[in-house]
């Protein structure tokens, strides 16, 4: 299935993306304006699963909230400040292992 062209927002959607996405290692969230409505539409579109959706502000644990411009959709630029952001977040549990160890 295609993305609808009549919306401009999912006639960007690249469908490429779904790998990269699951591939990341944390738990994946909707946090965005679309809500719900991400899993009904845009979820099975790219492929992905049922995801949480986040109720901000309140989100759970440590998360990181990125802008993506959505005339432009997500880039590698994007992959690599959550890849980047995501490797903090490990050296930082690590460090904290060892000073409780």
């Amino acid at each position: 299935m295609r993305p609808c062209p009549t919306n401009p927002q999912l006639a960007k959607i690249d469908l490429g993306h779904a790998p990269c996405l699951l591939a990341l290692p944390c738990v994946l969230m909707w946090a965005t304006a679309w809500m719900e409505s991400a899993n009904e539409v845009i979820a099975p579109l790219l492929g992905l699963p049922e995801l949480p959706v986040a109720d901000l502000p309140d989100a759970p644990g440590h998360v990181l909230l990125h802008r993506v411009d959505s005339t432009i959709g997500l880039t590698d630029t994007h992959f690599a400040v959550i890849d980047d952001w995501l490797r903090d977040r490990r050296t930082q549990a690590q460090q904290r292992e060892q000073r409780q160890g």
